[in-house]
């Protein structure tokens, strides 16, 4: 059964006259009559009955009708919403992001996002870099929010946003609180660090290793910004995490900064698509406000509100 002769059969059926549909359509009679006969060959009954100069539905071909009007429907409804993908008004974006990213920078994107783009389906997956990298390349997501690594160019296109530093924390009331420390200092301690596949334990290693010394002690393995500060909090075990983690109304608020300038990881964090591939027209519009999003006088604000 094919669309077209289906919507011939609707305009012939309302209008009840073969002449006036032929004209409405542009086609000829006999080409509309032909239609008629395909339909009924396929449906295996009359569609129409002939009363005086009109023609009527039969109960079969009051079906049909309402058959072809949901197709009409559906099918104006598709067409809509291809536009809408065309143009990038709508459509269904699944967003990789890091912790950090995920507390202080996702909600002024989102802020932005249900404005400027309501009928967007977003789906978000909160992991560590490690994962999120492989999620991307094997198309599990389409975009992250991440720690640029110098790997990276070799698969993503990366768009840089901030600068961060992750830095050594403690409890408040830590013997090395206030104190400048080495990195001797340090290993008196346990540690609570995220696992060994993740760049920030790495980098931790590899300070301590590159000058000569063991790696700290890891006591606890966790990469939760929200149970590090409560497994610290109250102990000496020591911990990494971003600076902007600290502060009144942070996520990490009860810790401190360690003064250990030797252990301060300095990072930039930025968005990361796949090289291969075409972008769709909702992933390009999601990459433009995410770049205003996060200019750096605008993640300044967002990260001053939120503090």
């Amino acid at each position: 059964m094919e669309l077209r002769d289906l919507l011939f059969f609707e305009t012939i059926a309302d209008l009840g006259h073969l002449g006036q549909a032929a004209e409405k359509i542009g086609r000829t009679k006999p080409a509309l009559t032909k239609c008629i006969r395909r339909l009924e060959d396929e449906i295996g009954a009359l569609l129409f009955a002939r009363e005086g100069r009109r023609i009527v539905l039969t109960e079969v071909g009051e079906v049909l009708r309402e058959v072809a009007r949901h197709m009409h429907t559906s099918m104006d409804e598709a067409v809509l919403e291809l536009g809408r993908f065309v143009t990038g008004s709508a459509g269904h974006v699944r967003i990789g992001t890091g912790p950090t990213v995920a507390e202080y920078i996702l909600p002024s994107l989102f802020e932005r996002l249900l404005v400027d783009m309501p009928r967007v389906k977003t789906e978000i997956v909160v992991d560590l870099g490690n994962t999120l990298r492989d999620s991307l390349e094997n198309g599990k997501v389409d975009l992250i929010l991440s720690t640029i690594l110098p790997t990276d160019a070799d698969k993503f296109v990366a768009y840089p946003f901030a600068q961060d530093e992750v830095v050594v924390v403690a409890s408040r009331n830590h013997p090395l609180v206030g104190k400048p420390c080495g990195l001797a200092d340090l290993l008196h301690y346990n540690w609570a660090l995220p696992g060994p596949n993740v760049a920030t334990r790495q980098w931790v290693e590899w300070a301590f290793k590159s000058r000569g010394l063991r790696s700290p002690e890891v006591q606890i393995e966790t990469s939760s910004l929200q149970v590090l500060p409560t497994l610290i909090a109250g102990t000496t075990v020591l911990g990494f995490t971003p600076r902007s983690n600290l502060g009144p109304g942070r996520v990490a608020s009860q810790l401190v900064e360690l003064q250990c300038e030797e252990v301060t990881m300095s990072r930039q964090l930025g968005m990361l698509h796949r090289k291969t591939g075409t972008l769709s027209p909702v992933l390009r519009r999601i990459l433009a406000l995410a770049k205003d999003v996060t200019r750096s006088d605008r993640l300044d604000a967002a990260l001053a509100h939120r503090a």
